[in-house]
């Protein structure tokens, strides 16, 4: 046998003998490297939740600042009212009124067993509500664009002092705003991954939104229009259909009650219509430079963006001629009840932002120097509107928290109260003395019936009022009356009595109330 026959199995020969016997080898190719997908290292969920969890963060401390510093306005006096009253008393009331608002009151009933009733305790779960909203916000925004496009729309929501006074306040309009966003992102993922649990989900997030204020179904015609998107449009949308049906559920007895019991009549004060169309942008963000930047970053994102934006669009102009639409019937065109379309603001602003002015301050310099000193003048306008409008009482509310502090400074033991005006007065005056002994605090003279028993938010007059006043001879009136003597909102036989029996030893001004001490007079005039 030669020696190129014992050549053992496996052992390379070079190529010069190869070719002589007139084999081929073939070598065995190198495995090649995985390519890398792109050019940033791949993150982990711990980073990409971090960016939405610092914008929530960001959006709470906004709403933190100065929360307890404004005293309650009316609506935010009716929420402790309701969520102090046992279940039983709560139920009459929503029987009378507020019945949409049951699951906050509820809510607000645990909460403040918990928690207290102080003005920072009632406002903070609606801070929370918010924060979450903006970190939401920024998840959306990375779901749709990407996560600088999402970081940009949590920002402006934080420099938006509307998103800081509702998220301050003891009202359900937070928690709409954040219900919103979590259906619209659970909607998404749905779509995304259609199943079961994902669409129970979807259905689980809006029933909250609707029942923390109803006309946040102005959404549903936005989720439509998603669903409406991409390959097999008929089983995505009858999947929409059956899980929107099913979270909207929950809210129709609410409504039922609310409508039989001419409960729409509780907003008819409410006129604004297409003349304020306009404007609502404007009252939507709170504050002018911020709404003006974010206007002109949202039309350049119908421009630029218009192919990926409708159902966006949708979420935040629909709400809008709808609302004004029923203006005559509903009274829902305030922005108070259009929040939950702040979001979709904010996502439009920073989507025409990134997009439009992104390229040019890449490519020139001095778009990104202006850019950049936009971002602290945007700051210092917000800062200054969220003092002036958030952190401060409202214009036009009554200071009944400096009123009640000079009742209970001056007040002597068997002192009584009485009130003239909107019917706020004995709310306020109830939590702003609250904290008082039973036996040194003004006692109400005129009223008959309690608040309680009617299932009212304030009491109803006693029919004659001698008896009542008997035994008292100071009387402190706390009147929101804006003319007159401060009693021309009392029936006459109590406004005569005072008159006739007592003499005014003391009158003092707050903004939008003013107190006047009775003391009764030695002899009739």
């Amino acid at each position: 046998m030669s020696a190129e026959e014992r050549t053992p199995l496996g052992t390379e020969q070079p190529a010069e003998e190869s070719e002589a016997l007139g084999l081929v080898v073939l070598a065995p190719e190198p495995e090649p490297k995985p390519e890398p997908l792109s050019d940033t290292p791949p993150t982990g969920p711990l980073r990409d939740l971090l960016p939405p969890a610092l914008v929530g963060l960001l959006v709470l401390g906004v709403c933190l600042w100065g929360i307890g510093r404004r005293p309650l306005d009316h609506d935010e006096y009716a929420t402790w009212w309701a969520a102090t009253l046992p279940h039983a008393d709560l139920s009459r009331l929503l029987h009378h009124t507020d019945a949409l608002l049951a699951p906050y009151y509820v809510f607000m009933h645990g909460w403040t067993a918990l928690a207290g009733d102080s003005a920072t305790a009632l406002r903070l779960p609606s801070a929370v509500a918010m924060g979450a909203a903006g970190a939401l916000t920024a998840l959306l925004g990375r779901r749709l664009f990407d996560a600088r496009t999402g970081v940009v729309a949590g920002v402006l929501l934080a420099l938006a002092p509307n998103a800081a006074q509702y998220g301050q306040e003891a009202r359900p309009y937070a928690f709409a705003a954040l219900f919103a966003v979590a259906a619209t992102l659970a909607l998404l993922r749905a779509l995304d991954r259609p199943g079961l649990v994902r669409w129970l989900l979807y259905g689980a997030c809006l029933a909250p939104a609707v029942l923390a204020h109803p006309v946040t179904a102005a959404l549903l015609p936005a989720h439509l229009a998603w669903a409406r998107t991409g390959a097999r449009r008929g089983r995505r949308t009858a999947a929409w259909a059956a899980s929107a049906c099913c979270g909207l559920l929950p809210v129709l007895p609410l409504v039922a009650l609310g409508v039989r019991g001419g409960q729409t009549d509780q907003v008819g004060w409410n006129l604004t219509g297409w003349r304020s169309m306009v404007t609502m942008p404007y009252l939507l963000f709170g504050s002018p430079a911020v709404a003006a930047v974010g206007l002109l970053c949202a039309l350049a994102a119908l421009v630029a963006a218009r192919d990926r934006i409708g159902p966006l669009a949708l979420w935040a102009l629909l709400p809008l001629p709808v609302t004004a639409a029923t203006t005559g019937e509903l009274h829902l065109f305030q922005e108070r009840y259009l929040l939950f379309t702040l979001p979709a603001w904010a996502l439009l602003a920073a989507c025409g932002a990134v997009r439009v002015l992104g390229p040019y301050a890449t490519r020139r310099r001095a778009v990104a120097v202006a850019t950049a000193a936009l971002v602290p003048v945007l700051a210092a306008c917000s800062a200054l509107d969220h003092t002036r409008h958030v952190t401060r009482r409202h214009p036009g509310e009554p200071d009944f928290r400096r009123a009640a502090t000079m009742v209970e400074d001056r007040s002597r033991p068997g002192d009584g109260l009485a009130y003239s005006g909107n019917g706020d007065e004995p709310r306020a005056l109830a939590y702003e003395l609250r904290h008082l002994p039973a036996r040194t605090r003004p006692t109400d003279v005129f009223t008959g019936h309690s608040a309680r028993r009617l299932g009212r938010y304030a009491p109803d007059d006693c029919q004659d009022p001698e008896p009542c006043a008997n035994g008292f001879r100071r009387i402190w009136v706390v009147s929101t009356d804006r003319s007159g003597d401060g009693t021309d909102s009392m029936p006459s036989r109590t406004e005569d009595l005072l008159w006739d029996r007592y003499r005014p030893a003391r009158v003092e001004w707050f903004a939008n109330v003013r107190v006047v001490l009775l003391v009764r007079a030695s002899k009739r005039a």
